[in-house]
């Protein structure tokens, strides 16, 4: 018997990317008003980052075209700010190799048509 239903954590995992993503913006507008101008932290990216790879598993999970692509574009841009900004680097590399494997991953899966996981 599953503990948990693959509905239940594609549920929870869309929810937890939705989270981040509200926090990021909550966490930019802190910073913007604390300065009195409109700032965008490494932070804010970092989360986004992340959000966008929780929200490309739950698009898989729901093998959801629109969300998988809409979320690799995004993915691509978070990490081209963070190269910007410098930041990029600074990252520990197993995450860096690891960040450009998954989208090379996850368009394979969802091509491939699996239903491992999948609503």
């Amino acid at each position: 018997m599953a503990l948990v239903s693959t509905q239940t954590a594609a549920l929870g995992l869309g929810f937890m990317a939705q989270l981040l993503f509200s926090s990021r913006i909550i966490l930019q507008w802190i910073e913007s008003e604390r300065a009195k101008r409109v700032l965008v932290p490494v932070l804010f990216w970092q989360i986004s980052l992340v959000s966008s790879l929780l929200m490309i598993l739950y698009g898989m999970m729901r093998h959801d075209p629109i969300i998988l692509a809409a979320q690799l574009i995004s993915y691509a841009i978070y990490i081209r700010n963070l190269q910007l900004l410098g930041e990029w680097g600074k990252l520990h590399g197993a995450f860096r190799a690891g960040a450009y494997t998954f989208p090379l991953a996850a368009i394979g899966w969802f091509v491939a048509g699996t239903s491992f996981f999948s609503l």
